[in-house]
């Protein structure tokens, strides 16, 4: 994100279609691109293999909107988010094969993930995570893995505010975690 980072520019959702479920102790709290230290943008190939679905695209998927993620803060307290794609509206998931996947209609243990500021940049950790506390990467093959045990270059990424997707609605601070 550009800008001040300890805040997440918080947007209430109006207007765009989501037909995701909004679970009742979840609040929508911003709508993002993330790009990868590689300058490539997370986002999901529908038509691919199960442990290939979150992929990064070279571009923004300005068309259908592959690349945009919808933050949810989980209302009981701390500092956990779901991650839900606008174009799919399923949950980004850390897999047990140390996959990222988004084909969780409704976010539970291994859909809950912190975000830490880290130099400017935000990282991704899945606490709960079915082999224990792991980072969210993107391999230089353009893979998305959840087996990092430290966040380094490779596992931080810059949140990029969407408009285009989310109109242009108020905005208030949601504090980040501090990097440990």
């Amino acid at each position: 994100m550009v800008g001040d980072f300890g805040k997440l520019t918080a947007v209430r959702h109006r207007g765009a279609r989501l037909d995701a479920p909004i679970v009742a102790d979840h609040e929508l709290v911003g709508c993002f691109r993330l790009r990868s230290h590689h300058g490539t943008w997370l986002g999901v190939q529908e038509d691919a293999p199960r442990d290939k679905e979150v992929r990064m695209r070279k571009a923004p998927d300005t068309e259908r909107q592959t690349d945009v993620w919808f933050f949810y803060k989980y209302g009981s307290g701390g500092n956990e988010y779901g991650l839900c794609n606008y174009h799919t509206h399923r949950f980004m998931s850390f897999e047990p094969c140390e996959w990222a996947t988004c084909n969780r209609k409704v976010p539970d243990t291994w859909e809950r993930l912190q975000l830490h500021e880290q130099g400017g940049k935000v990282a991704f950790l899945c606490r709960k995570g079915p082999k224990g506390p792991r980072w969210l990467t993107v391999e230089s093959n353009r893979c998305v893995r959840t087996d990092r045990l430290v966040a380094d270059a490779w596992e931080k990424f810059d949140l990029i505010p969407v408009e285009e997707v989310c109109g242009d609605l108020p905005s208030e601070g949601i504090r980040l975690a501090k990097a440990q």
